[in-house]
């Protein structure tokens, strides 16, 4: 979503609206492909993960890192903070007895074990067995490589089964793990009518860094 709060000659006016923002193409990871290098392993014995625990504390590492004008405006905010409070309130009964969730908002937090201090955090949502990453920060050297090492280890023991990044890019986010994948819609245009396609095309082969 794109969280768009026009402006005024007095300045921002009290109406935001919501726009989806939706790629043709995606960055997905399979889970059951991940692989954290050695050296992140080692970093990452300095640092503590956390989940669902400072959500206001990530968001104001996010504003930090990305502005404090960027698209986690107050209203947003309030709204994933509702769905993490109450995270069955938009379930559905998918018949017979059982029950089908709709969406899960987490928020991951990687603390320095020597001070104590939130260095890295990531914001994202959980829909059925697919995590999408919505923004991170990274304060500290290592820290947002072992964060997401942390979160994808944490992801696949959960048995949740693909990653989405977001957007496709020219060049690999530097904290891109082995086995990136991209979904790609293809519209056939060989026979008319022809109903869309799916595709899963292979990107390359990259390790995780800091970012």
């Amino acid at each position: 979503m794109i969280a768009l709060s026009p402006r005024t000659k007095a300045g921002r006016s009290g109406l935001v609206a919501l726009l989806p923002k939706l790629h043709r193409e995606r960055c997905i990871l399979r889970l059951a492909d991940l692989k954290v290098q050695r050296g992140t392993r080692k970093r990452a014995k300095h640092f503590e993960l956390s989940v669902n625990t400072s959500l206001d504390a990530v968001v104001a590492g996010l504003r930090r890192q990305h502005g404090e004008d960027c698209w986690l405006y107050p209203p947003l905010v309030e709204g994933l903070r509702a769905i993490m409070a109450a995270p069955g309130a938009f379930d559905s009964d998918g018949g017979k007895g059982a029950t089908t969730a709709a969406v899960r908002v987490h928020s991951f937090e990687v603390w320095d074990a020597a001070s104590g201090a939130l260095v890295a955090g990531e914001l994202g949502y959980s829909v059925g067995l697919l995590y999408t990453s919505l923004s991170g920060f990274s304060e500290k050297n290592g820290a947002g490589s072992a964060q997401m090492a942390a979160t994808g280890a944490l992801l696949a023991s959960a048995d949740a089964e693909l990653w989405d990044f977001g957007m496709v890019r020219k060049t690999a986010p530097p904290y891109a793990t082995p086995s990136y994948y991209a979904l790609k819609e293809e519209k056939e245009e060989k026979k008319k009518g022809r109903r869309r396609r799916r595709k899963l095309w292979w990107v390359g082969s990259f390790k995780v860094s800091a970012r």
